[in-house]
Order: C-alpha cells, then structure tokens, then sequence
C-alpha cells in the first residue's frame, strides 16, 4: 500500500509484476479502491474528484493474465452495471466472476468470448436487467452447436434472471435457424422482456413462426428487432397478424428480411388494429406500389404511429403519384416520418412532393 501514502502512480504492468493480484483488489475498502484505481488508472485531476465526490463509483482495469496489461475498465455504479463492449477478452478473471451476481447490466457484445466461458459466467446471474452479447459471430460455432446453445438457453430462462432481464440482444450471433427456433420457444418464460433484438441471424421462416406465437400472447415486448433474418413473406406475415392486436409493442423493425408487396393487406391490418406502434422499419426489402398503398390508406385508422420507414424497397413512380392523391387527405395525422429514400420517383415527382408536403407536419424523405 505504499502507493497510497506516497502518491506515486503506479502502471498496471508494475502493478502486476509487483505481485498485486486482482482478486487481492476486489476484497479492499471502497476508499482504498479508489485510491488504487487512480494509479491503475492514471486518472486526471477532475476524474479523480468525481471518483471522490460518488463514492458508489470505483474502477479497475482487469489484466488478461497471459498477457499482463490492462484490457478493460470495469464501472460500478449505483445501478451496478459491467461494460466490455470494445474488449477481446476471452478469460475473465476470478474477482470478475463473484461480481457478477450484483450486477444489473452486463455487455458483452463485440467480443472473441468462447461459448463455454459465457455459460459459465452467465450461470452466476442473480439481478441480471440488460444482457448484450450481440456481435459474436463465431459464439455458437463450435460443435455440438445445439448442446452449447441449450447449455446457454438454460441459464439465460431458467435462471434466478429470469424475473429481471428486461433487455436481450444476440444480435449477429450465429444462430441458425434449428438454434433460433430453439430461443423462440423458450420465449414465453420471460415474463418482463421488454426489449429484444436477435436481428442479423438468418434466422428463417421455422423460428418466425414460432416467435410469432409468442407474440401473439405476449402483453410486455416493448421493442422489437427482427431484421436481416430472411423470414420472407411466410414468417413476416405470421408476425404481422400476430402483433395486430398486440398491447405492448412499441418498436418493431422487419428490415431486411426478402418481404414482398405480397403482405400488403396483413400491413394495412397491422397499421389499422394496433393502436400502440409507434415506429415501424420495413426498409430494404422488396415491396412495391400495392405495398406503399396499403400504408397509406390505413393510416386514416391511425392515430400513434409516428414514423414509418420503406427506404431501399421497389416503390416506383406510380406508387408516387398515388402518394401525391393521397397528400391531400394527410393533414392532422399522427404521422411524423415516411422515409422513401432509394426509391424510384421520377425528377418531377421529388420537386411536387417537396412543394406539397412543406405545410403537413409529415416529414417525407426520398
């Protein structure tokens, strides 16, 4: 502790050779900690004052042992949270493990972490709120792929969390489809999901069936993101007529998903029935004019949707005349943003829309 009487900062790479193991910091004091944490950290002066006046704030930048340096910084807050989110680290240390049970947010998106590790870690959640592992795409690689991911999807719904998360994302994580639709049965057990995002997994038309069953009865799911997951036509029409009556649903993105003007009529249903969407993204999939249309006229029925987003579809010039019809009949909507970008009007058509459009509190964008 000499370190703290003299003031001298200390590098974590002294630190470490000096013999002080993590594991030793972990059981100090709050105000020893934060002294250490200042050398560790080399913090500057008006960091340092902020550590002293939230005494719920300490730091520590964990060492990866085989390598000895500092890969991340770890902040525990009076809402405990951990953040790695731009770490590599693929070996946690043991002080890291017994934390784990207090805290609220834990994100490990963007990391290397083999799935053995995460199942172990993920075994020690308590109070678990938001948990993020999105951005790993070799996660579920390994084989036995299925064994690893039920492994995970025991601990994610049958642990002592299971009450508390209210925020998922496994974003790009490698699921395949028989793994995604092994995650969409298990839905129905978290009672206070608000907030899910398994987007960018290729996911298929099997899971979207499924999680359109667990929409269909589900009165928490706030946001939604299923995009880039080829539910096709098939899958995104199940969870369009899922979510028709739903009593939650805030958020929903569906982009990216090879959705044709094919559901045109379960789009004009979800937009007339549920009173509760606020912003819907159907970007960059494949629909057309009947598909532009079938939005339009149901938004008459309409009176929360605030923002609708079909940029990057095969709307043509006709989809955009009818846009112009319609104009008139738009004033006091609810409407705030239609975004049309990379779509195919016609030079004209892009000045009239500009013109016509200037006075409605709509906001087109092509």
């Amino acid at each position: 502790m000499e370190a703290k009487r003299t003031g001298k900062k200390t590098s974590p790479k002294t630190m470490y050779n000096s013999g002080y193991s993590l594991s030793y910091f972990n059981h100090l004091p709050h105000n020893e900690a934060k002294i250490l944490s200042m050398h560790i950290e080399n913090l500057t002066k008006s960091q340092k004052k902020k550590v002293v006046d939230e005494p719920y704030i300490f730091r520590f930048s964990y060492l990866d042992q085989s390598e000895a340096i500092a890969k991340r910084t770890i902040e525990e807050k009076k809402d405990p949270s951990i953040r790695l989110g731009e770490g590599l680290i693929t070996k946690m240390n043991r002080c890291l493990e017994s934390a784990l049970k207090s805290y609220a947010i834990l994100d490990f998106s963007g990391m290397s972490i083999p799935v053995k590790q995460l199942i172990k870690h993920l075994s020690k959640l308590k109070s678990i709120c938001i948990l993020d592992i999105s951005y790993n795409v070799r996660l579920f690689k390994k084989e036995p792929r299925v064994k690893y991911f039920n492994r995970f999807l025991r601990r994610i719904f049958l642990a002592k969390c299971q009450k508390t998360l209210k925020k998922l994302s496994i974003a790009k994580s490698g699921m395949t489809e028989e793994l995604a639709y092994n995650f969409c049965r298990c839905l129905p057990r978290m009672k206070t999901l608000q907030k899910l995002d398994i987007s960018g997994n290729l996911i298929g038309e099997k899971a979207a069936l499924t999680l359109a069953q667990y929409l269909e009865n589900d009165e928490v799911l706030l946001g939604l993101d299923i995009s880039a997951n080829k539910i096709g036509d098939i899958g995104g029409k199940a969870i369009l007529e899922a979510l028709q009556e739903n009593p939650a649903l805030v958020d929903l993105n569906l982009s990216l998903n090879d959705m044709t003007s094919s559901m045109s009529k379960s789009i004009y249903q979800l937009i007339k029935l549920n009173k509760k969407l606020k912003r819907i993204n159907f970007s960059f999939n494949k629909l057309e004019n009947e598909g532009l249309k079938s939005i339009l006229d149901s938004l008459s029925y309409n009176e929360n949707l605030k923002c609708i987003n079909l940029a990057g579809n095969e709307i043509t010039s006709d989809g955009f005349k009818y846009l112009l019809k319609f104009q008139q009949s738009m004033y006091g909507f609810s409407l705030l943003k239609l975004n049309l970008y990379l779509n195919e009007p016609d030079k004209d058509q892009k000045k009239v829309l500009s013109s016509k459009f200037q006075d409605l509190e709509t906001k087109i964008l092509f």
